[in-house]
């Protein structure tokens, strides 16, 4: 970990990015793209866009974004505060 981000050292973040699975490939890709850096994200904000996107529903809510979020989170890749929102690390 560097001391002063808190983060893991870039090529340590490449090989987890690689070995995701599609739909965290697409969270993450959303969240790096459509996010500005540090803003806070809901599950339900991330599963509507995620159903739209990929899915083609509208009935989309937390129910799909949160399993995502909490994979990528596993993969320290995100961080979640204290209101189960969500950031990217990167």
């Amino acid at each position: 970990m560097d001391k002063n981000t808190n983060q893991a050292p870039q090529y340590v973040q490449t090989d987890v990015i690689r070995s995701l699975s599609s739909r965290q490939k697409w969270v993450y890709n959303y969240l790096k793209n459509f996010c500005k850096k540090g803003d806070w994200i809901s599950p339900t904000q991330v599963g509507k866009e995620y159903g739209k996107s990929v899915l083609g529903r509208d009935d989309c809510h937390s129910a799909t974004g949160s399993p995502i979020l909490k994979e990528l989170l596993s993969s320290s890749l995100v961080e979640r505060n204290t209101k189960g929102h969500y950031r990217l690390l990167l």
